[in-house]
């Protein structure tokens, strides 16, 4: 991993288009190799309205079909730019 804990991170969403969000990495005290990484939008941003519009758009679904693995109408998850 790298050493970079914190910063801001370009996404491009299928649905939503650009996303620009902060993150930050928590690390493992006790095993460096293991962080968790949390990802946020500032609050009232283009980006935050469109983290909405998604979880708008997700919360009316059908819960996850457990035989096949999937969900009707799956949002696919954003892509880092560049």
């Amino acid at each position: 991993m790298g050493d970079k804990t914190s910063g801001t991170k370009g996404f491009h969403h299928p649905v939503v288009g650009d996303l620009t969000l902060f993150y930050e990495t928590l690390r493992v005290a006790d095993d460096p190799a293991q962080a968790l990484v949390v990802h946020t939008a500032e609050p009232g941003s283009a980006s935050a309205e469109s983290l909405r519009l998604l979880l708008d758009r997700t919360a009316d679904e059908p819960a996850e079909d457990t035989a096949s693995g999937n969900r009707a109408g799956h949002v696919a998850p954003p892509r880092p730019r560049g």
